[in-house]
């Protein structure tokens, strides 16, 4: 289910839902290709999800303006998040290579966002980068 503030926007009921950050999204009762010839079916599926709705819609439908820009932000953020735990792969990968260069240029971007393990990965590969030069 999508909703949307303009054409421009457009926002799953699983984005809306993950605002409220209490709860797991409700899982699926019926594969909903199968619901399609079973009306039953279909009709708990669909009032699964109007009860989703009304439970995390509430801003939705106030017509909160600020609602957009939040979900903007925490696709965003998700996609940083997802982002991050590629290049650490990459620079784990770099690192057993001891490819020191990549690992520095994989890291360096996002210095500020490192834990301690990645944070000591990136200064022990600079460190290794400046004694070979």
């Amino acid at each position: 289910m999508v909703i949307s503030g303009d054409v421009n926007r457009s926002y799953t009921i699983e984005e809306l839902h993950s605002l409220l950050g209490n709860t797991s999204f409700p899982p699926r009762q019926h594969d909903l290709c199968e619901a399609m010839y079973d009306e039953r079916q279909l009709l708990e599926e669909f009032t699964r999800l109007a009860g989703i709705l009304r439970a995390c819609g509430g801003r939705f439908f106030s017509g909160d303006a600020s609602l957009w820009s939040e979900l903007e932000a925490q696709r965003r953020e998700r996609a940083q998040s997802e982002e991050d735990k590629r290049a650490l792969l990459l620079s784990e990968q770099a690192f057993h290579r001891q490819n020191w260069q990549h690992v520095v240029s994989i890291l360096e971007p996002m210095a500020a966002r490192l834990s301690k393990a990645a944070t000591a990965r990136h200064s022990y590969a600079k460190k290794k980068l400046k004694n070979t030069t």
